[in-house]
């Protein structure tokens, strides 16, 4: 199953690839002195946040954040950033700015899954759930979306319901290795060893694993050991 580029969608801001890449490239191009001077100061603040995020300053990058105009605040790319920040001030901080993002722009075809944190921390697995299946419907289905499925039913307690959805994840993405152990790890919880060691068995034939991760596989479930030999 190959990858269409008319099928490539941005998850973050919710539009066409090639639009995020031009509204990138409007800001993020070196050439400053063709830019106006509003879109050169964008970049001046862009860079000096995530300067101050990648030196693991996120207190400062707020307080930055919070001392920029209220109408640059208000856009769409400063509100992800926003987002970006919050995320790593704790729950409650990240929570408020997710309710922030969707009072100013409750019509993005992108909000189901921006406010899927919401409705995880909340516990609203339900909401969780109707968020995906609402983003699967904007994008004509994706197979991607079938984990956040299994992960949500994990989150319930329905490993049979959330397993159904990790097998779909790796019979559509079998390098997906996030969904491989997540598969693998709801077989052994089930009881089902032996049929964790043939998700490993196809690993190891795909040349999809490592030595040391396999290593690391049997310890952590060691009762799979015995299905490998």
């Amino acid at each position: 199953m190959g990858v269409k580029a008319l099928d490539v969608y941005v998850y973050l801001t919710g539009e066409e690839l090639s639009k995020t890449l031009a509204d990138a490239l409007v800001l993020m191009t070196d050439k400053v002195s063709d830019m106006t001077p509003d879109d050169q100061q964008k970049i001046l603040h862009i860079r000096k946040i995530n300067d101050l995020i990648s030196n693991g300053n996120a207190e400062e990058a707020g307080q930055y954040f919070d001392q920029l105009p209220k109408d640059l605040q208000k856009e769409k790319l400063f509100q992800l950033i926003h987002l970006r920040i919050s995320a790593k001030l704790g729950d409650s901080a990240y929570l408020a700015a997710l309710n922030d993002y969707k009072a100013d722009f409750p019509h993005d075809p992108n909000l189901g899954l921006i406010m899927l944190d919401a409705y995880i921390m909340k516990k609203d697995y339900p909401a969780a759930l109707s968020s995906i299946n609402h983003l699967d419907s904007a994008l004509n289905t994706d197979p991607f979306l079938d984990f956040y499925r299994a992960i949500t039913y994990k989150l319930m307690g329905d490993p049979a319901q959330s397993r159904t959805y990790l097998e779909r994840v790796h019979r559509n993405m079998p390098r997906f290795g996030k969904g491989t152990v997540e598969l693998l790890a709801n077989f052994v919880n089930a009881g089902h060893p032996d049929s964790a060691a043939m998700l490993i068995r196809q690993s190891q034939a795909d040349s999809n694993i490592t030595a040391d991760q396999l290593e690391a596989i049997e310890n952590a479930y060691p009762t799979i050991k015995k299905y490998l030999k």
